[in-house]
């Protein structure tokens, strides 16, 4: 994914907006492969500060994630917005920024490659635990079976006698 910087790479206060869409293949995330069901989509705008390219975007796609309880396969709607500033190199070294917030690459050319910022953005914006709706109540731990779509057929457990005590603390009076 390039950006043409060209037309506002030397005018100060120019902005430049763009959309770019990429097709990716699967990636790897936690272990495992995540299949992209939509195109990578990246709505940017470009603004030259004088000091650096400033590009405001926003990504958008959709994954094919797993449940962290239920272990089944569900579609994930990602949008995630994005800051990241671009310096022209002139020597071999980018300056480090004084805001300590805004994240400054290095670029040379009328051409930004935004790839990995993109990338790196993706994987930010995914979640820890994934869950494919916020009530999933998952696996049973004795049989496996996946209680979102019925109760197990289990036994219950009765909990440990000695632990009685430490039940009746909690009950409400």
């Amino acid at each position: 994914m390039e950006v043409d910087v060209g037309s506002i790479r030397y005018s100060v206060g120019a902005s430049l907006k763009v959309e770019l869409k990429e097709r990716w293949g699967a990636i790897t995330w936690g272990g495992e492969e995540v299949e992209l069901l939509d195109p990578v989509t990246v709505k940017l705008t470009l603004t030259n500060t004088g000091e650096l390219l400033l590009a405001n975007g926003r990504l958008e796609t959709s994954l094919l994630l797993t449940c962290s309880r239920c272990l089944e396969r569900f579609p994930y709607a990602l949008d995630a917005p994005f800051v990241i500033g671009y310096r022209e190199v002139k020597k071999k070294k980018v300056e480090e920024p004084e805001d300590e917030d805004l994240e400054v690459r290095g670029f040379t050319g009328d051409r930004i490659d935004i790839t990995e910022d993109v990338r790196d953005t993706l994987y930010l914006a995914l979640p820890m635990k994934p869950l494919c709706r916020q009530d999933c109540l998952g696996l049973c731990p004795r049989c496996g079976k996946n209680l979102n779509e019925g109760p197990c057929t289990c036994e219950k457990e009765e909990p440990d006698p000695r632990l009685a005590v430490l039940r009746d603390l909690f009950k409400q009076e």
